[in-house]
């Protein structure tokens, strides 16, 4: 018997879905201060956890996320200054800031499946849309290099809209080109918030894509998912019910 399913259109989002970011954050920052200790002859535990703590500050907040995200060498130059400060070190913080860029660039990957996965929901009859936010030129680049853009028929990028997540109007803005209900949308990603939590509230069918298997905050009940997978190739099954 061939598939079907109920919904018209998918909305799904790129960082930590798709490719993994953030799930690549620390290794890359490991891997580019082990390597600076070394030539600096710097304790590398402290000058890790400094920027660790550094970097979970600076992007604990909603304001300061929102404009990092939109220059993340600039963000990236803040944490490390910051850290730098703590330690009495005055080396050139952005210099280090573009070598982390580049390492970070390099651990990046799609995660297994996705092409399928995208292949599968387009030939269920369901319109896709990604929606990530992020600069425009480094959300872009990611979006060719892995060959993804192909399976959309719109792609709606913060840098480019001048909004993004969580922000109701970029949801909208994807039930519009999609031609679809919020009740005939699954939406799919991996942050409680912005693909959960708002888009609930806003109707749509909401999917937790939780690769790194987390678990759900016990005192969120907003937060809690219509369905979770934690790999690519469990969203069909979503989508058809199976």
């Amino acid at each position: 018997m061939e598939a079907v399913t109920r919904f018209r259109a998918a909305v799904i989002d790129l960082d930590d879905t798709l490719v993994a970011f953030d799930a690549v954050s620390a290794s890359s920052w490991k891997t580019v201060l082990d390597a600076y200790a070394e030539q600096h002859a710097v304790d590398a535990v402290t000058l890790y956890e400094t920027i660790m703590r550094c970097n979970n500050w600076y992007w604990s907040d909603a304001e300061r996320h929102r404009i990092g995200r939109n220059d993340l060498i600039a963000a990236r130059t803040k944490v490390i200054r910051m850290a730098f400060d703590e330690l009495h070190n005055n080396d050139d913080a952005r210099a280090l800031a573009e070598i982390y860029t580049r390492e970070r660039t390099s651990q990046m990957f799609l995660y297994p499946g996705a092409h399928e996965m995208l292949d599968a929901l387009h030939g269920l009859g369901m319109a896709l849309v990604l929606v990530t936010n992020g600069e425009a030129a480094v959300q872009r680049e990611k979006i060719e290099r892995f060959c993804l853009a192909r399976h959309f028929s719109h792609i709606l990028i913060e840098g480019e809209k001048g909004y993004g997540k969580p922000d109701e109007r970029i949801y909208n803005d994807a039930l519009a080109v999609a031609g679809a209900s919020p009740g005939a949308t699954m939406i799919v990603g991996d942050n409680l918030e912005w693909e959960i939590a708002v888009p609930r509230r806003l109707g749509f069918f909401t999917v937790w894509c939780n690769h790194r298997g987390q678990k759900l905050p016990e005192d969120a009940a907003a937060k809690r998912p219509d369905a979770m997978i934690q790999s690519l190739n469990e969203l069909v099954g979503v989508a058809t019910g199976a």
